[in-house]
């Protein structure tokens, strides 16, 4: 699955075909943006600092966490290790473990700051 958002509309690519929606209002996702930080703040239950690091290049600070939380009486614990720019403090870099019973998810996510690309608006 494929998604791309261009100001009110998203637009999804399922099986090779496009389809548009209405994406929620700004007051929604700026609502949906405080309820998951809240979430995410009161599921990390340990960090620690580990060290200056280098990713891509760029002078870091690494730190450990742990993540436990309950959604719908499911307890998900996880495990991850984050980079943040020295200079920036933006993350520019995450990887982390996601338990539930018997599932596992595995994430690396790297992120790019003043990239030069052009995404245009896919054809329906």
């Amino acid at each position: 699955m494929e998604m791309i958002t261009f100001g009110d509309k998203h637009y999804w690519n399922t099986g090779g075909k496009w389809s548009e929606t209405a994406s929620a209002s700004a007051e929604a996702r700026a609502k949906k943006a405080a309820d998951m930080e809240k979430m995410l703040a009161e599921a990390t239950k340990e960090v620690k600092y580990v060290g200056a690091e280098t990713v891509n290049r760029m002078p870091c600070f690494a730190y450990t966490y742990t993540l436990e939380m309950n959604v719908s009486g499911n307890t998900y614990t996880g495990t991850g290790k984050a980079w943040v720019g020295a200079a920036d403090g933006l993350p520019h870099q995450n990887d982390s473990v996601f338990k539930f019973s018997s599932y596992e998810q595995k994430s690396h996510i790297v992120y790019e700051y003043d990239v030069n690309i052009k995404v245009e608006k896919p054809i329906l």
